[in-house]
């Protein structure tokens, strides 16, 4: 969960009051991880009992292998950078599957890295307009290690 500063409080974004249901597909077994630069401990104590198990990150140097940024389209930059440093260091196997979640078409994937091909196991872009189908299939396809569709 990115910004995750925005779950909590009085600003408590309406999107995210629907992600305890993401726990009808992945199980208490799936840790869920939130990160922020700017999250209180309060916010973050209220995450964690929502939706435990649940790890939280507040500081970008807490984690010595990302690097903040600021792009004009900050879901495609994220995806490629992600992609782009797991290709360069992590073999498949070692690449824990991760579901993104971009608010907008424009976020343009596949194509970006020609080395990327390998990650299609692993990264799946997710659209909250898919259909339902659509949604059924990438939860399905993410649970059962297939190529993202």
């Amino acid at each position: 969960m990115d910004e995750a500063h925005c779950i909590g409080g009085p600003d408590f974004r309406p999107a995210y009051r629907r992600f305890g249901r993401a726990r009808y597909y992945t199980g208490m077994d799936v840790p869920y991880i939130a990160c922020t630069a700017t999250c209180h401990d309060a916010t973050l104590v209220d995450i964690t009992l929502r939706e435990p198990p649940f790890l939280g990150h507040r500081r970008q140097s807490s984690l010595p292998h990302a690097h903040p940024t600021k792009p004009r389209q900050p879901g495609a930059r994220r995806a490629q950078h992600v992609s782009k440093n797991a290709c360069q260091q992590y073999a498949e196997d070692t690449i824990p599957k991760c579901l993104f979640y971009f608010n907008s078409l424009r976020v343009p994937w596949r194509g970006h890295h020609p080395q990327d091909t390998h990650l299609r196991n692993c990264v799946y872009p997710f659209s909250s307009i898919n259909t339902e189908k659509s949604k059924a299939r990438c939860w399905a396809g993410l649970a059962d290690g297939l190529s993202a569709p």
